[in-house]
């Protein structure tokens, strides 16, 4: 009789679990009216400065056994 309960109390809490999840009306996302303008920044100095990084090599020693 415990277990009985003990599974009806479990399915009970997994159903609430699930029953969380979404729940929103619409199943998609809003579709803007118009699309914003979108200005490229003038300033391009992080971009250059991030392209001339340098790259260095590095060697792994493996454990001899």
């Amino acid at each position: 009789m415990r277990a009985r309960v003990a599974l009806i109390a479990a399915l009970a809490l997994m159903g609430a679990g699930l029953s969380a999840c979404g729940g929103a009306s619409s199943s998609s996302d809003a579709v803007p009216k118009s699309t914003p303008e979108i200005t490229p920044p003038t300033d391009t100095s992080a971009e250059k400065a991030a392209g001339q990084t340098t790259s260095t090599a590095t060697t792994a020693k493996g454990a001899s056994g």
